[in-house]
């Protein structure tokens, strides 16, 4: 038999999975993965082999540290922006035009603005 099994999570989010734009983190033997690939690329717009096997799971988790931290920072931020008198809506557009602006970002905020955090779907409990 000619079976083989690669650990290949992705990232994008269910809009992703529906635009066929996801990141796949695949982690394998090179055999395995190039066997996969043609596969992995009917529904990934972007496919990145780590390595070893497990190693796509464990760059899965390290993204999601650091999506999730930054989730958390702006929570923090907008709520040092009220306690500050600062205008969540010009902060928004600050954070748009640098370093801080992100896809996390533009998740985020928009609906922090109306005083909601629900902006990013991916639970804290989902990431680890």
């Amino acid at each position: 038999m000619n079976i083989g099994f690669i650990g290949a999570p992705v990232t994008g989010g269910p809009p992703g999975a529906a635009a066929e734009t996801l990141t796949s983190m695949a982690g394998d033997n090179s055999t395995a993965f190039e066997r996969a690939r043609p596969l992995i690329e009917l529904y990934s717009e972007r496919v990145v082999h780590f390595g070893n096997p497990g190693s796509g799971n464990r760059a899965k988790l390290i993204r999601n540290f650091i999506t999730m931290g930054h989730v958390a920072l702006i929570v923090e931020a907008m709520r040092r922006c009220d306690r500050v008198g600062i205008d969540r809506g010009k902060m928004f557009e600050v954070l748009s035009n640098g370093g801080a602006n992100s896809n996390t970002t533009h998740k985020m905020v928009p609906d922090a603005l109306s005083g909601s955090y629900d902006g990013y779907k991916f639970t804290q409990e989902n990431a680890v």
